[in-house]
C-alpha cells in the first residue's frame, strides 16, 4: 500500500506543500475555501490517522494538560491513574508538569500550556491563589481543580469545577477519633503554613474538636513541615526534645507521620506505646511501614477519574450537574495507634 504523503494531499486539494502544511500547523494566511480543501483532502486520503483531519475541524488537539504540585509525593500517584485512565477510555492524552513544590511556577505552565494548545488543564496540588484563578480567568480554555483550595477573594462568577474532600471534616473527625481512644496530649504537625488547603482547613478540623472536648492547645505542639518524610523527622525530634511529650502526634500527610515515626524510634521511644501516630492520605507506604500507620484515606483514584471526566465534558462543551465535587474521606486506625 502506497503511503500517502504530504505531497499527495496538497495535490488533491489543488494547493502548493507549503500551504497544506500551514493547514496542518493550524496557523495564519490561509483562506478559508484552500484550508476546507486540504481538510477534505486529509479525510479522503486518510493521510495520517483520521484524527488529525478531525482535530483541525474541532481545533482540539486530543491533549489535557497537568499541573502537579510534587510528582514525588506518593499521594499523586493514584490521583494521576484515575485521571489516565479516563482520559484514555475518551481518546484524550494526558501531557504532565511537575512544578517542585515551587506553587510560583504555575502561571508559566498554565501559559505554556495556552501556548501549546491543550485543551484544558487540571491543577492538582495545594493551594490556588488569587493570581492563578485571574490568570486563568483570562483564557478560553476549562480549567478543572482537584485537591486543591480555591482563594475565595475573587469573584469567579461560579464559574469553578474542583473535586476535593471536606478537608476540615476530615481532620475534625480523625481527631475525635483519637480523643474517644483517650488521646487528649496531642501534636499537630501540619504542612508550610501558606497553603489554604490541607494545612489551613486541617488545622481548623483539629482545634474544633479539641476546643469541643475542652482540651487546651498546646502551641508547643503545633509545628509545620512540608509534607515530606524529612520534615515529618526534623519536626518531631523538636518535640522530643521538649519538656513534654505528646501521646499523640497526627501529621497531616502520610510521608509526615513516616517521618515521624522513624524520630521516635530513633530516640527509644515506642510506637504506639510511648507515642502514638496518626498520618492523612491513605498512600500504600503507610501500610508496609511499621508499624502500619494510622491515617485519613482519601478517595484518590476517584478524585483524579472525575477530575477528568469534568474537563472532557468541559472541552466537549457538555452539561456538568455538579461543578464541584466533594468526595468521602475514611479513617483507619491501624497499629500506630494505641488505646489508653
Amino acid at each position: 500500500m502506497k503511503t500517502i504523503t504530504l505531497k499527495d494531499v496538497a495535490k488533491k486539494a489543488g494547493v502548493g506543500v507549503g500551504t497544506a502544511s500551514r493547514v496542518l500547523n493550524n496557523q495564519a494566511h490561509v483562506s478559508e475555501d484552500k484550508r476546507q480543501r486540504v481538510l477534505d483532502a486529509i479525510e479522503a486520503l486518510h493521510y495520517k490517522p483520521d484524527a488529525i483531519a478531525r482535530s483541525l475541524k474541532s481545533k482540539r488537539t486530543g491533549n489535557i494538560g497537568v499541573i502537579l504540585n510534587d510528582i514525588t509525593n506518593p499521594f499523586y500517584s493514584k490521583v494521576f491513574r484515575g485521571l489516565e485512565t479516563e482520559a484514555k477510555s475518551s481518546d484524550y492524552s494526558i501531557v504532565f508538569v511537575d512544578l517542585f513544590l515551587q506553587n510560583e511556577d504555575a502561571i508559566g505552565e498554565i501559559l505554556s500550556f495556552y501556548r501549546s494548545k491543550v485543551d484544558g488543564i487540571i491543577f492538582i496540588g495545594s493551594t490556588v491563589t488569587t493570581e492563578i484563578l485571574e490568570h486563568c480567568s483570562n483564557f478560553e480554555m476549562p480549567f478543572v481543580y482537584a485537591s486543591a483550595s480555591l482563594d475565595s477573594s475573587i469573584d469567579t462568577q461560579g464559574k469553578i469545577y474542583s473535586v476535593d474532600i471536606d478537608n476540615e471534616k476530615a481532620a475534625y473527625d480523625a481527631t475525635n477519633a483519637l480523643i474517644e481512644l483517650g488521646h487528649r496530649e496531642i501534636a499537630l504537625i501540619l504542612g508550610p503554613v501558606e497553603d489554604k488547603n490541607s494545612t489551613f482547613s486541617r488545622k481548623i478540623g483539629f482545634e474544633k474538636a479539641m476546643k469541643e472536648h475542652n482540651i487546651p492547645l498546646n502551641d508547643s505542639w503545633i509545628c509545620y513541615g512540608d509534607f515530606s518524610y524529612d520534615s515529618g523527622y526534623s519536626v518531631m525530634k523538636e518535640i522530643l526534645s521538649s519538656n513534654k511529650i505528646p501521646t499523640m502526634v497526627f501529621a497531616i500527610s502520610d510521608l509526615m507521620a513516616i517521618g515521624a515515626t522513624k524520630a521516635i524510634l530513633e530516640s527509644g521511644l515506642n510506637v504506639p506505646k510511648n507515642v502514638s501516630v496518626m498520618g492523612f492520605d491513605g498512600i500504600k507506604n503507610g501500610e508496609y511501614n511499621y508499624p502500619e500507620i494510622s491515617t485519613v484515606v482519601q478517595p484518590r483514584y476517584e478524585m483524579g477519574r472525575l477530575a477528568c471526566e469534568k474537563i472532557i465534558k468541559l472541552i466537549e462543551k457538555k452539561e456538568i450537574e455538579e461543578p464541584v465535587s466533594i468526595l468521602e474521606h475514611t479513617l483507619a486506625i491501624r497499629a500506630s495507634v494505641k488505646k489508653l
